[in-house]
């Protein structure tokens, strides 16, 4: 959806570049072909052996350290990532690059004056925060910004004829001794399962009763039966009905 946006943002300006980065080994080359065939004008894949197994903070760090060597005016990424889902990276990217940041984003416009962009981010219990900040800026959107275009297979194709730029620690200027992970997993387990509660089924029933409670789950439906003229019976029915406010 970040890539989406920034392409829409560029077709309804007539200008700008759209210029898609990210950290990753080499199967994430396949990510930027999609990017690209969906119209994205250059492709950065930033990777380094020393880069293996790197924490949400060093995948900040390498990125804002590449996006600073860049001339933008707006950065786009996703609300949280894939496999974590711990919506670091872009909060952190902005504070390295010192540079406003907000997140959950659901509907973006960039003000008349091309130096402010006005958001709606989605908050708790279907509440819309609308906000407006200074450009540069970055931005996690939210699901819900908009519907990724179609990518026919004629443009995949030709994405796969784009040139990449492939950057590596050195070309970064980053030192491999700095790249230490700040956070340690200790372990990852699975939710204990809850315990449904059971019922019992009282043995002095009869067969059909007992039935009744399985097929049931365990709940005895209490019912009365009327024994009146059709009239008086119709009557009760209906008040029954009312005060129940099943009608």
């Amino acid at each position: 959806m970040a890539v989406e946006e920034a392409i829409r943002i560029k077709d309804r300006m007539g200008q700008g570049n759209v210029l898609v980065v990210t950290v990753g080994p080499p199967r994430a080359e396949k990510v930027l072909r999609r990017c690209l065939a969906m119209g994205a004008d250059k492709a950065i894949h930033i990777w380094d052996a020393t880069f293996e197994n790197i924490d949400a903070y060093n995948v900040s760090v390498i990125l804002a350290e590449a996006i600073s060597k860049l001339d933008y005016d707006l950065v786009l990424c996703g609300l949280k990532s894939d496999d974590e889902g711990n919506s670091f990276v872009g909060a952190c990217i902005a504070e390295l690059l010192k540079i406003p940041y907000v997140s959950g984003i659901v509907k973006l416009e960039i003000l008349p004056t091309n130096k402010e962009v006005s958001v709606q981010r989605r908050l708790e219990r279907g509440n819309i925060e609308v906000v407006e900040c200074p450009l540069p800026a970055v931005l996690a959107v939210d699901k819900g910004l908009n519907q990724p275009r179609y990518v026919s297979i004629r443009r995949q194709i030709a994405a796969h004829e784009r040139d990449i730029t492939k950057l590596d620690a050195a070309a970064l200027n980053i030192r491999s001794e700095s790249i230490k992970s700040v956070t340690k997993y200790l372990a990852i387990s699975q939710p204990k399962p809850r315990l449904k509660k059971g019922f019992i089924i009282d043995s002095s029933l009869d067969a059909f009763e007992r039935i009744d409670l399985i097929l049931s789950g365990g709940f005895q439906k209490k019912g009365r039966t009327i024994e009146k003229t059709p009239r008086e019976s119709a009557s009760e029915l209906i008040e029954f009905l009312t005060s129940n406010r099943i009608i």
